[in-house]
């Protein structure tokens, strides 16, 4: 499963 958060113009991935 991976995951996009997006927060105030900074992206992160996060596998898990």
């Amino acid at each position: 499963i991976s995951l996009l958060s997006n927060s105030s113009s900074t992206v992160d991935i996060v596998s898990t």
